[in-house]
């Protein structure tokens, strides 16, 4: 068999495809540098739901502590809203927080007689 420039193109083109066979339908796809396996992604997606969870329990225990501090001190203690101003979101609107602050007003005069 003589050998062409075609017979080095479609032989190259031949080896491509069957790596990229064996690459893409076999777990041999895992040797791969920089490719995320299956149980990898997992741990991944798992790991930063984790590290939120953490994130917003230590953001609580912050505002737990600073309170403890303000009422042990003698200060203003718990704002209402202080967790909601220490993670950056408004869930509030301007109306709702109004509406809030009379509840609250109205709980602090019923339970300041007793």
């Amino acid at each position: 068999m003589k050998r062409t420039y075609l017979n080095y193109i479609l032989s190259g083109v031949g080896g491509f495809l069957l790596a990229w066979l064996l690459f893409a339908f076999t777990p041999a796809k895992a040797l791969l540098p920089g490719y995320l396996g299956v149980h990898a992604k997992r741990d991944a997606i798992q790991n930063a739901i984790k590290i939120d969870s953490l994130e917003n329990l230590l953001t609580r225990w912050e505002l737990y502590v600073d309170n403890l501090q303000k009422a042990l001190s003698g200060e203003k203690g718990f704002s209402g809203d202080s967790l909601l101003i220490k993670s950056g979101t408004e869930y509030l609107t301007d109306l709702a927080a109004e509406e809030a602050a009379r509840q609250d007003s109205l709980l602090k005069e019923t339970v300041k007689p007793e």
